[in-house]
């Protein structure tokens, strides 16, 4: 009974004969310093993960790209009109309404003594 107990122990310690060491990935340690950091420091707020989710990189350079496409979009389809000082006869009576009623709300009489 105790040499088959022995073969077996045996045998177990010789599978694990040809064991090395295993080697951490890459970047392991710094990996799992930051996130100790971060389990430590749970002070986050939610400004501040807003804004470190704004500075990134990807984030930035779609922003940019968006603006610059609403911009060319908005340039080529801008109506070309030959004439832009020329004002409609509409757009004219409602401007003169509009300094008409203006004019009025800052006449104050000047009272002479």
């Amino acid at each position: 009974m105790k040499n088959k107990f022995e073969k077996e122990v045996e045998s177990a310690f010789s599978g694990i004969d040809g064991i090395k060491r295993a080697k951490a990935p890459d970047w392991f340690y710094t990996k799992l310093e930051a996130k100790m950091l971060r389990q430590a420091n749970p002070s986050k707020g939610y400004w501040e993960n807003v804004s470190a989710w704004l500075t990134r990189p990807a984030v930035v350079l779609a922003g940019l790209f968006l603006i610059l496409f609403l911009n060319a979009t908005v340039l080529y389809l801008k109506p070309s009109s030959t004439n832009d000082s020329v004002a409609t006869a509409s757009e004219q009576t409602a401007s003169d309404e509009y300094k008409q009623v203006s004019a009025t709300l800052f006449d104050y009489e000047t009272i002479k003594p």
